[in-house]
């Protein structure tokens, strides 16, 4: 039950903003924010997310193993440094490729700020990367509440944080 609840907690978070957004910055902003936030999520975020599910498998393997050895740390480590290594043409893309692919595929009143939101995000999905490996080597360690206790508390400070920033735009959300 941890582990779901966590990741409810959290993809609430990108609601959340979503709703900031639609709010404070009106319908253009929420069109573009969405789209973008779309396109990242499918592009890079899925991809990132995909791979360390291998964590799963392999840390449990390795605390099913030995629960005080060394393994299901080591598993770690590699996710996370691969992890990194995928980070790093998705941020070569997002800077470089994706406004041909966004421009084609969306409205062009849209498009442009749907690419900001897109590649602003990039830190977001490094970020996401190394945690969801984290996430993944706790669950297996039976450590899932730690994860679950981590999201209430991005949970419970979004808004805060949403109030703060969005005010400036996209570029705050």
């Amino acid at each position: 039950v941890p582990a779901a609840a966590s990741q409810l907690l959290y993809f609430m978070v990108q609601t959340i903003t979503m709703m900031f957004v639609g709010r404070q910055l009106g319908v253009k902003s929420l069109a573009e924010y969405g789209i973008g936030m779309s396109f990242f999520n499918v592009t890079g975020l899925s991809l990132i997310l995909g791979f360390s599910c291998a964590l799963d498998t392999l840390c449990s393997q390795g605390f099913g193993r030995d629960p005080s050895g060394y393994e299901t740390t080591m598993w770690l480590q590699r996710g996370m440094i691969i992890s990194v290594i995928l980070v790093l043409p998705l941020a070569t893309f997002y800077t470089f490729f994706a406004e041909g692919l966004i421009m084609f595929m969306f409205d062009p009143s849209i498009a442009p700020g749907a690419l900001k939101v897109a590649q602003w995000s990039v830190p977001y999905l490094a970020l996401t990367a190394q945690s969801s490996c984290l996430q993944r080597a706790l669950n297996s360690m039976e450590q899932a509440r730690i994860p679950t206790v981590a999201n209430m508390i991005a949970l419970a400070s979004c808004p805060v944080w949403n109030l703060l920033f969005t005010w400036r735009g996209l570029q705050g959300a």
